[in-house]
């Protein structure tokens, strides 16, 4: 029964139906065939192997979604190649663009190698002293906005000392 505030008294026993454990084992065989357990497997095999065969299950279902997402990527790349062409308003003469010439890149650090490890360091050499020009220039601006003198007069700019190239100044 439920009362105003509409919770079931667990009291009552007229809608809850608890499964026996035969039940359950019944309703559970057919989803685990689906997965490739044999018949004579779950009634008579050791009951341990069904949660490896559950996981190599979701396993696949994940790479066949994988799949199947990476088929549309083609597509959609496809159609936006031939786009262009299928314009009602596109000029006389107008072609496809061309498609792939290879195949998405599933692994992350084959893009990653393309740079060597001296080149990389250079890059983050840079980074890192344009994020210290960009700190000191913020520092500066604050410190003047107080009424102090820009940089002890030093208007000197920087540069990269490997390019020559001058960078953020300080002011």
């Amino acid at each position: 029964m439920e009362d105003e505030s509409g919770r079931q008294d667990l009291d009552s026993s007229s809608d809850i139906r608890f499964l026996t454990f035969s039940e359950l084992v019944d309703e559970l065989c057919p989803q685990y065939m689906a997965m490739g357990v044999s018949y004579h497997e779950f009634w008579h095999g050791d009951y341990t192997q069904l949660q490896f065969y559950h996981e190599a299950y979701r396993l696949r279902a994940e790479q066949e979604n994988f799949n199947a997402w990476l088929q549309g990527a083609y597509i959609y790349d496809a159609l936006c190649a031939v786009s262009p062409v299928l314009n009602a308003n596109a000029k006389r003469g107008t072609k496809p663009l061309p498609y792939l010439k290879k195949p998405y890149k599933m692994n992350t650090n084959e893009t990653t190698s393309a740079k060597s490890p001296e080149e990389l360091q250079k890059i983050h050499a840079r980074n890192a002293a344009a994020r210290f020009a960009s700190f000191v220039a913020q520092w500066n601006k604050r410190f003047k906005n107080k009424g102090g003198e820009d940089n002890g007069g030093n208007d000197r700019p920087i540069t990269d000392r490997d390019t020559g190239e001058e960078q953020a100044s300080c002011k």
